[in-house]
């Protein structure tokens, strides 16, 4: 009986150390993948910031900025160079691209791509008159694509 005991710790003893075995195993299989995706991470955070910079400075050569909108949603994203177009600084929230522009008897830029968006249109291009705060005018052209954010499941 005493030799059937010790058989019966000595199975358990060795299927322990065979779980504890693929244990070890599988947490060295998970670090090795956590490297490897922190190291693709790191890759592609450095492109995107390289990508980012290239289009800033594009922007600012061509004089073309660039803006997001949802327009379901307050507030905008304006790039560098859209806000020294506009001749504001980065400490002013851009509620709406329409801040400074022209009174005239068209709809503003804002409610003309709001106005197409709703209606299905997908694209717009205009010129818009900016009245800029030293009094002086500026001509833009405004080119926009509207994007349709997929459904969730």
């Amino acid at each position: 009986m005493l030799l059937s005991v010790a058989a019966n710790h000595a199975a358990t003893a060795f299927q322990n150390a065979r779980l504890r075995y693929a244990l070890d195993a599988n947490v060295a299989e998970l670090r090795q993948a956590r490297d490897q995706l922190e190291s693709k991470v790191a890759e592609r955070t450095a492109d995107l910031l390289r990508s980012e910079t290239n289009l800033a400075e594009a922007q600012r050569l061509s004089h073309c900025g660039s803006f997001a909108w949802t327009i379901s949603k307050p507030g905008i994203y304006w790039s560098d160079e859209t806000y020294r177009i506009f001749g504001f600084t980065q400490d002013i929230q851009p509620l709406r691209f329409n801040t400074s522009t022209n009174p005239s008897r068209r709809p503003s830029p804002r409610q003309q791509a709001s106005n197409r968006a709703k209606h299905g249109g997908s694209h717009l291009h205009l010129e818009h008159r900016l009245l800029m705060p030293n009094g002086s005018v500026k001509h833009i052209e405004i080119v926009a694509h509207a994007v349709k954010k997929p459904e969730s499941s």
